[in-house]
C-alpha cells in the first residue's frame, strides 16, 4: 500500500508517467500460476510490486538491447536517466521474498547478482582491505561490480554496524554514478534505518539517497503466509521414518517443489553437510549446523527458513 511518504518519493522520479505495458501480464500470469500451484491467495498488494518490479525488468532488458547495437545508438542513449530501483520494506510473512524471488528468478539478464545484504558487507569490507593504496577505493570497487552486475538484489536490509553506516552513503551513490540498480527488502522504513545509532546524522545522507532513486513500497498486507503454513503444521516432531517423510512434504512446499538434495553448500568458505537446498530454503540437521566451529559469522546466511533435523 502506498502511504503519502511513499507518494512523495514516487512523485520524485523521472519515470512517474510511466506507462505499463502488455508486458506485464508475463509477470503477473507467471504469479497467477505460482499462487495457484503453492495454494496462495491473490493478493493486491503483491501485485503492485509486481508492477514496479515488471517496470524494472522492462527498462533492463530495453537497455541491454540498446547496448548491444551500433556505436551510434550506444551514443544517442548515453545520457539516459538511471533506472530507479526498489525499497521493499514490511513485516514478516508477507510475501516480500516470494514476489522478488518471481522477479529474479525470471529476469532474462545474466548480469544479476542477489545477496543478504550482511553478508554483502562483509565481502565488502573484505575487499576493500585489498585496496588500500587505491585512491577513492569505494568508487574503484563499484566500478569493477558494475563490469559484471547491472542489477544487485539485496535483503534484509538493516543497518546495525557503525562501520557500515558511516559509508553507506558513498557506496549507494557509487551505484548510481555506475547505473547499478538496487532492489531491496526490508522488515524497516528508510527512515528508522539505524535508529538510534550512533552518530546516525551522518547515516542520513544514504537514507536521502535511498529515497531520491528509489520507489519505496510498504507491503501492508493482512495476511501473514508463513505464520499460516506454521499453524498448519507441527513444529515439532518426534524422529521417525514418518516424520521424515513429513519434513520432506513440509520442504518440498515450502520450496515450490523446486529443489535439489544431498548437495553440501559453502558459508563464509565452510562446507556444511546438508539434506536439501532451494534457492531460499535449507533442510539440515541440527549437528550439522549447531554442534561444529562456526563464528557467529557463519550463520549469516543466504537462506531464509531452516528447517533443522535432531537426530
Amino acid at each position: 500500500m502506498y502511504n503519502n511518504k511513499n507518494l512523495r518519493c514516487y512523485s520524485n522520479l523521472k519515470h512517474k508517467n510511466y506507462l505499463y505495458t502488455e508486458h506485464l501480464v508475463k509477470l503477473l500470469e507467471i504469479y497467477k500460476q505460482q499462487i495457484f500451484d503453492l495454494n496462495y491467495e491473490y493478493d493486491e498488494e503483491q501485485v503492485s510490486v509486481l508492477k514496479e518490479l515488471q517496470r524494472i525488468n522492462d527498462e533492463l532488458v530495453n537497455q541491454s538491447k540498446r547496448q548491444n547495437k551500433n556505436l551510434l545508438s550506444r551514443f544517442f542513449h548515453k545520457f539516459k536517466d538511471n533506472i530507479s530501483g526498489l525499497y521493499l520494506y514490511g513485516g514478516v510473512g508477507l510475501g516480500k521474498t516470494f514476489v522478488v524471488d518471481l522477479f529474479f528468478n525470471h529476469l532474462k539478464l545474466k548480469e544479476k547478482k542477489r545477496i543478504h545484504f550482511h553478508a554483502f558487507m562483509k565481502e565488502f569490507h573484505e575487499e576493500l582491505k585489498k585496496l588500500e593504496n587505491i585512491v577513492n577505493p569505494i568508487d574503484h570497487y563499484i566500478q569493477d561490480f558494475s563490469k559484471k552486475y547491472k542489477i544487485l538484489v539485496l535483503d534484509e536490509f538493516i543497518v546495525e554496524d557503525i562501520a557500515d553506516a558511516m559509508i553507506l552513503d558513498r557506496i549507494l551513490n557509487a551505484f548510481i554514478k555506475y547505473k547499478i540498480v538496487l532492489i531491496t527488502t526490508s522488515n524497516t522504513a528508510p527512515n528508522n534505518l539505524y535508529k538510534n545509532g550512533l552518530q546516525r546524522e551522518y547515516f542520513l545522507e544514504a537514507i536521502e539517497v535511498i529515497k531520491n532513486n528509489n520507489i519505496v513500497i510498504h507491503l501492508e498486507g493482512k495476511n501473514d503466509y508463513r505464520k499460516r503454513f506454521l499453524k498448519a503444521h507441527n513444529l515439532y516432531n518426534i524422529c521417525s521414518d514418518e516424520t521424515n517423510k513429513v519434513f520432506a512434504k513440509y520442504f518440498a512446499k515450502l520450496s515450490g517443489y523446486n529443489f535439489s538434495k544431498d548437495k553440501n553448500i559453502i558459508i563464509n568458505s565452510r562446507e556444511i553437510k546438508i539434506i536439501g537446498k532451494s534457492s531460499r530454503i535449507l533442510w539440515v540437521e541440527f549437528s550439522a549446523l549447531c554442534e561444529t566451529n562456526r563464528s557467529a559469522d557463519a550463520h549469516v546466511s543466504p537462506y531464509f527458513t531452516i528447517p533443522i533435523r535432531y537426530q
